[in-house]
């Protein structure tokens, strides 16, 4: 059945559309560079930084990385994942979600102090390989289970000795997590850590007290992302440790894959595609929700086999007339002006 705008329509698109991994090719290769660095060592760390505005894709650079590694590999690459978030719990909130990550200990499980116990012990028994003495990451245990909310110590940031022991116990954890990594993956460990720009101050000192002193028996990598504004700490930025990606919006050819991947098959026009890319700059996220909003409004259509501009319409410039009257409802009539002034500059090119 051809049309489908509205609900439907997205529902048909997403059914359709392909997951795969568009442009970035010049980081990658930069990145494995980097992975190599390490790994023809057999061990160390690597940091790679990834800037850039809301929806350049910079987690999913990093997710592509690791599935990139793990295609290499034959296996799951070890990869803690932490997400930041404008929600704020506090000193150390971002370190204790990284901590359950590592774990694997959401929260509100089922005696979980128990099995936080029971992962300590476990990543504790992997020494006497560990560069640090198991029983570091053992006497941590109760500042550990304090920062995930386990019991424990009355509060980590207590004393300096708290938080001393709390930092020793973090260097010793992460790289009792790695020799895990060697002989599960023979692999290196990753840890992604999203919109570092959100975390709290503690954390983030843990974050670079961690980088400053982790001897890992695999090899570590740090994907770390943040904005644009973000001021990277010296402890994390070091010397021939760090790398950094500034992302920005994809190329007019990397768009052209992308719009195929979320419209699959299209016909869709090369003006349309031009009005696409010009409006979300190639910024890959606003590119598809640009796209979903057309199918949305019924701009794009599915016609029975393909995806394509509705009948007796431009599909570019129509889709433009409605995201300006969408985001000129409610605005005053100087600013309505304004939008429209911009309309006719873009249609003119």
């Amino acid at each position: 059945a051809g049309g489908r705008p509205g609900a439907s329509g997205i529902a048909l698109m997403e059914s359709h559309a392909r997951s795969r991994f568009v442009g970035r090719k010049e980081e990658l290769r930069t990145i494995w560079a980097r992975l190599r660095a390490v790994t023809g060592e057999g061990s160390g760390h690597q940091v790679v930084g990834l800037r850039g505005a809301p929806g350049t894709g910079r987690t999913t650079l990093a997710e592509a990385f690791v599935g990139l590694v793990g295609k290499q590999l034959g296996a799951t690459p070890s990869h803690v994942v932490y997400r930041g978030s404008r929600l704020r719990g506090g000193a150390f909130w971002g370190m204790a979600n990284i901590v359950r990550e590592a774990l694997a200990l959401p929260w509100g499980q089922v005696d979980e102090a128990a099995r936080f116990s029971e992962a300590i012990d476990r990543l504790a028994a992997l020494g006497p390989r560990l560069p640090v003495d198991s029983a570091t990451l053992l006497e941590a245990k109760p500042y550990l289970s304090a920062l995930i909310g386990c019991g424990g110590v009355e509060s980590v940031g207590s004393s300096l000795t708290a938080r001393g022991r709390l930092r020793r116990g973090l260097v010793a954890l992460f790289e009792a997590l790695s020799l895990r990594a060697r002989q599960t993956t023979r692999g290196p460990l990753f840890v992604t850590l999203a919109d570092l720009n959100f975390i709290d101050a503690p954390s983030l000192a843990a974050v670079v007290h961690l980088v400053e002193h982790v001897r890992p028996i695999a090899p570590l990598m740090l994907l770390v992302s943040y904005g644009e504004g973000f001021e990277v700490p010296v402890g994390l930025g070091k010397g021939g440790l760090f790398t950094e990606f500034h992302l920005e919006g994809l190329s007019r050819a990397e768009g052209d894959k992308l719009i195929d991947t979320q419209l699959v098959p299209n016909r869709i026009s090369a003006k349309s595609r031009k009005q696409l890319m010009r409006e979300t700059q190639g910024v890959p996220l606003r590119l598809i929700e640009a796209i979903r909003a057309r199918v949305g409004d019924g701009t794009l259509i599915f016609d029975g086999t393909h995806w394509t501009e509705a009948a007796g319409a431009d599909g570019a410039s129509a889709a433009f007339d409605t995201l300006v009257e969408r985001r000129a409802q409610g605005l005053n009539q100087t600013t309505q002006r304004v939008l429209q002034i911009v309309a006719a500059t873009e249609e003119l090119g």
